[in-house]
């Protein structure tokens, strides 16, 4: 299997996800959730223009304005009504997609395992030995950005700017599945599942859970 094969297989098994749970796939939810919030942000529009001659409401920025300028960020009781209030907490929640992060991280790790595929095929080695010769050089007490130091010094230029903590460490475990397990990257967990939780994504876990037990089932069968 190649690298861009499991990629496409998790794509897949995401995409399965989306369709069964909301109807439409994890490819597809970056323009699903642009017209369902801007349907959401052109209805609470209208309603606040419902108010515009009581309190100057034309839209969300004019109402967020009104906020600011009777106190409402401010300590103590803020000066306005209690339907402003009401509509504060009425205010819409807008939804992001989660498919842009998780392309964002996939990217990454998928130029970092070409990297070592490469570098490996140089030295006449698995990526399995050449992965691990990166990471008995980090040392016992190596950083995720201390691996990718390590990669660079051996030429490595992929690192993409603005990492953040949690884009970091999911790259580089995305990038040692498809190097080690590439048959498994499609039952890692999302990429920001572990700030969302499997539910963001839609994920069960009910494939993953079947997949163990089979391996089980057949190391035990080859015992």
């Amino acid at each position: 299997m190649t690298i861009d094969e499991a990629i496409k297989e998790r794509i897949d098994r995401f995409n399965k996800l989306w369709k069964n749970a909301v109807g439409y796939t994890f490819e597809e939810e970056p323009e699903a959730l642009k017209e369902s919030n801007q349907r959401k942000k052109d209805e609470w529009n209208e309603t606040l223009s419902k108010y515009e001659e009581k309190y100057g409401f034309k839209d969300d920025d004019s109402f967020m304005e009104y906020l600011g300028d009777h106190g409402f960020w401010d300590e103590g009781t803020p000066d306005i009504p209690q339907e402003v209030e009401d509509l504060f907490r009425a205010r819409p929640k807008y939804e992001s997609s989660l498919y842009p992060y998780e392309m964002t991280v996939i990217r990454q790790a998928r130029s970092i395992a070409e990297f070592v595929e490469e570098r490996a095929s140089e030295n006449g080695i698995t990526p399995t030995e050449q992965w691990d010769r990166y990471v008995v050089e980090c040392g016992p007490e190596a950083t995720n950005f201390g691996f990718v130091k390590v990669l660079e010094s051996y030429g490595y230029t992929g690192w993409s700017d603005g990492h953040s903590g949690n884009t970091a460490a999911q790259s580089l475990l995305f990038a040692l599945t498809l190097v080690k397990w590439r048959e498994d990257f499609k039952y890692l967990h999302g990429a920001m599942a572990g700030i969302v939780g499997d539910a963001g994504y839609h994920d069960d876990r009910g494939d993953v859970r079947e997949h163990v037990k089979n391996m089980k089932n057949g190391e035990e069968q080859g015992a």
